[in-house]
């Protein structure tokens, strides 16, 4: 391998590192702080909810361990989308262009992020592929933090 190319490589790393924890970071507190202040719920239920999404509607009992599973499940996610996107970020010059431009970030960024998750769901995506019915109120609820 060239120098140059693993210096790209590390560039790459620790770009997809610093985006993965901001994001999981980010996304967990601001959920976390959702749920118990204006949900009345709490966080070990909020990431039993998670792992639910994969391990069915027991998780929801299944105490610290099932919310570990969800936290997992969650930097998992983060992990995938920070990838796919800087994958992207890095191809595509008119992804480059649209986040360099003015407001950007927001303008783009977040609009789209607040459509995909009303369109998908935050709970009902996952539990499609999944194969398990969609809760109603996970759903809509994740429309309203955009």
């Amino acid at each position: 391998m060239s120098g140059a190319s693993a210096g790209t490589n590390r560039h790459f790393a620790r770009r997809l590192v610093r985006a993965w924890l901001l994001t999981a970071i980010v996304d967990g507190l601001f959920s976390s702080v959702l749920v118990s202040v204006f949900y009345g719920s709490t966080v070990t239920r909020l990431f039993q909810g998670v792992a639910s999404t994969l391990l069915g509607p027991s998780a929801l009992e299944g105490g610290t361990r099932t919310a570990l599973i969800g936290l997992v499940m969650h930097f998992t996610v983060a992990l995938t989308w920070s990838t796919v996107f800087l994958l992207l970020f890095t191809r595509f010059a008119w992804i480059r262009d649209t986040v360099a431009s003015p407001g950007g970030v927001v303008k783009h960024g977040v609009g789209d992020e607040y459509v995909l998750q009303c369109r998908v769901g935050a709970d009902g995506g996952r539990a499609g592929l999944l194969q398990q019915p969609p809760r109603p109120d996970r759903a809509a609820g994740s429309c309203l933090y955009a």
